[in-house]
């Protein structure tokens, strides 16, 4: 069931609560501009790996910043090498806050002074679109999406 609240509280702030405060590690460039972030214990493949954190943000179908103050760090559209020395000044660094605004959403997570900003790509899903702006696995097995339009999603992880 896809839901609307925006606000500072309520349940999607509420499912996003636990995440502020961890440390970041291996932020890395996916597929194109897709991005991901670790935070929290180690979870280990079946093969004992490591697989990912107990918290993963997934950016996927989304645009994206990093920023400090003063300087635009990388964005989506820029080089790998670019957008890689931008990763490493947040890799380490505390997620400090996360807050979604406006009709879509839009999420910035912050780290202290540097921010990940996020923005929508359309306006309201297609029928055939089944990637959302950002996925969080948690470590309950569930996972929060954000959506196209500004609706979120909480489900199992393994129907996402």
């Amino acid at each position: 069931m896809a839901h609307h609240d925006r606000g500072a509280r309520g349940p999607f702030a509420e499912h996003l609560a636990d995440l502020v405060g961890l440390p970041v590690w291996s932020p890395r460039q996916g597929h194109g501009s897709f991005l991901t972030f670790d935070f929290g214990d180690s979870r280990l493949d079946a093969s004992g790996h490591v697989d990912r954190g107990a918290w993963h943000l997934w950016i996927q179908m989304a645009a994206w910043r990093i920023e400090d103050a003063s300087t635009v760090l990388a964005g989506c559209e820029d080089t790998g090498e670019l957008i890689a020395v931008a990763l490493a000044v947040i890799d380490g660094r505390e997620l400090t806050s996360i807050t979604a605004t406006g009709p879509a959403l839009d999420t910035v997570f912050s780290f202290s002074d540097v921010h990940l900003r996020t923005f929508g790509l359309s306006s309201r899903p297609s029928e055939d679109d089944r990637l959302d702006n950002w996925w969080l696995f948690r470590p309950d097995d569930q996972v929060l999406a954000v959506a196209k339009g500004g609706t979120w999603t909480l489900t199992p992880a393994d129907a996402a």
